[in-house]
């Protein structure tokens, strides 16, 4: 949802794209009862993605180097409104 709220706020002067972290070692897959690949096997995925020759969709998601559907409220312009809002608060109040 962030990354379709960057895009469209960044104008020309960046590009956005999300992607699907899969199955890739990441501290966050234990988290899930999952194991997966070395996480450096993303690498040539972010780097292809990243290239100015390939071309991406700006707030597109991925799943590895294919655009893919994301999830319906991603393009609910209302519900990533109020995400920004909460996430704003949560971080305001975590550093006070």
């Amino acid at each position: 949802m962030y990354t379709k709220s960057l895009a469209e706020a960044g104008g020309d002067s960046f590009t956005a794209i999300s992607v699907h972290p899969g199955v890739f070692r990441t501290r966050l897959l234990p988290m899930y009862g999952r194991v997966g690949r070395p996480a450096e096997e993303a690498a040539p995925i972010l780097t292809t993605l990243a290239s100015p020759t390939y071309p991406v969709v700006d707030g597109g998601y991925y799943d590895g180097l294919t655009l893919a559907k994301p999830a319906a409220l991603v393009e609910n312009p209302r519900a990533r409104s109020r995400l920004a809002k909460l996430s704003a608060h949560l971080v305001e109040s975590a550093l006070h």
